[in-house]
């Protein structure tokens, strides 16, 4: 027995001193006769199997077949006779009787001893399962959610998976995307096929793709599609795929645009409800003084321009328009008698009047206006030497809209007819303005002034 494993051995290895190294390689190494009788086996081949060396060498190589494997036994060993050697893949039970999936080459030495080498699969069947499971659990999950998911080799850019959605939201076969990956895009919307296409450029270069894009259906339907795009890199960092979603947000889209037309309906509701309640406040005034009627809506006909022409904000027009119609506001507060008269005030008269900024100051400031308009109302008789009433404020203490409606409001005032003087005309108040540039009115504002009314030939 010891004489022929030893020529076994010999057989197997050209020098008996390369007998360790085989001893410990991570293949199981075994010899048998040309029965299946085992001669020799390395550690390796006995720890597969999970036997000692002496029970191995008790062992016929067939025992080792699972139960459905064994008739490959004779096949194997047949073949091997006529071809001199065989490469298979075969299921064996250890001595727990476990299977080991495991490939095996069989070797025909000389006519009396097979030389085989076993390697144990368990692992990597192991592997491929788990992968297969994933695989199968991400395609699952991917049939089922709505939106399009896709994988890209980023080499090629062929598609390597899509799901079904691309079919419903597209309305293209899956067929011709695999067919014709980069045909995706000529469904984008002319509109937004160029920002599209260099989304597109980036994620070549980096992997990532985000983008927002319409596409136009077969059958012409518009749809919104938000898709998005990562990538997946190998141990050397290097990107070997994308992967990424599709999804239809068309109906966000329209729920989006439809919410936010509602939001503005309601804010031009808002808008010109606030209109007709500060128009309402003005008549009320224009009628207990008859002789200021269509004074305030002037004004603010003549600032609004004047505020577009020194490029205000749409905001700050709109603020300075509703100071400008409530600007007397406070004259409520002032006896008839005295707006009417029809000659000069008397000095406690005057100082009467002056009170109508901060009545109206009062008046105004309890209403939640998301502009100043209380303010501006208080300071239209202010001027930038702080001559002006009722605080006395210079130039920067003075808000801009304040600053054109003192314009506007000279402007108006002295081009109108009142009780104690007749209209002195347009051409005087601007020259009053011009003589008080930089003193009482702010140069830039007048300038604005004087431009739209000699230029520009401004009418209110």
């Amino acid at each position: 027995m010891k004489a022929r494993k030893a020529v076994h051995i010999k057989l197997l290895y050209n020098d008996p001193g390369d007998f360790p190294l085989i001893e410990h390689i991570l293949d199981g190494v075994f010899l048998c006769d040309l029965q299946g009788n085992l001669t020799h086996a390395n550690s390796t081949f006995c720890k597969i199997f999970s036997y000692s060396k002496n029970e191995i060498l008790t062992l016929n190589i067939s025992s080792l077949y699972s139960g459905h494997h064994k008739s490959n036994f004779t096949q194997d060993f047949k073949e091997l006779t006529f071809y001199q050697d065989t490469y298979c893949e075969r299921i064996f039970l250890n001595k727990n009787g476990n299977p080991i999936p495991a490939k095996i080459k069989l070797q025909l030495v000389n006519s009396n001893c097979i030389r085989g080498i076993v390697r144990d699969l368990s692992e990597l069947r192991h592997t491929q399962e788990e992968l297969k499971f994933k695989d199968e659990f991400i395609h699952e999950i991917a049939e089922i959610i709505e939106d399009v998911f896709f994988i890209i080799n980023a080499g090629t850019g062929k598609i390597l998976y899509i799901s079904n959605a691309f079919q419903r939201i597209w309305g293209k076969s899956l067929e011709s995307i695999y067919k014709k990956p980069h045909t995706w895009i000529d469904s984008v919307h002319p509109d937004d096929k160029e920002k599209t296409t260099e989304r597109v450029v980036t994620q070549i270069k980096t992997g990532f793709f985000d983008a927002d894009f319409r596409i136009i259906r077969p059958n012409g339907e518009v749809r919104w599609i938000h898709a998005r795009a990562y990538p997946v890199y190998n141990n050397k960092g290097e990107i070997i795929r994308s992967v990424g979603v599709a999804e239809d947000i068309t109906r966000r889209i329209e729920t989006t645009r439809q919410i936010e037309q509602e939001r503005i309906n309601h804010i031009n509701s808002i808008n010109q409800v606030l209109d007709e309640l500060v128009s309402a406040m003005g008549s009320a005034l224009e009628h207990r003084d008859p002789y200021t009627a269509g004074h305030q809506r002037n004004v603010a006909t003549i600032a609004c321009a004047i505020a577009k022409e020194i490029k205000l904000s749409e905001k700050q027009i709109k603020g300075l328009q509703i100071a400008a119609e409530l600007h007397d506001i406070g004259k409520i507060g002032v006896p008839v008698s005295i707006l009417s008269k029809p000659g000069l005030l008397s000095p406690a008269e005057f100082q009467l009047v002056k009170t109508h900024a901060q009545i109206g100051y009062d008046i105004i400031k309890g209403v939640n206006f998301p502009w100043p308009v209380a303010t501006i109302i208080l300071q239209h008789h202010e001027r930038l030497n702080g001559s002006g009433y009722p605080n006395a404020l210079k130039d920067d203490e003075i808000l801009i809209e304040a600053k054109i409606l003192a314009v506007a409001d000279v402007v108006e005032a002295m081009s109108s007819h009142r009780p104690y003087r007749p209209a002195i005309g347009i051409e005087a108040s601007l020259t009053e303005l011009e003589r008080n540039k930089g003193t009482l009115y702010d140069s830039k504002i007048v300038d604005a002034c004087l431009y739209l009314f000699r230029k520009k030939k401004f009418t209110f």
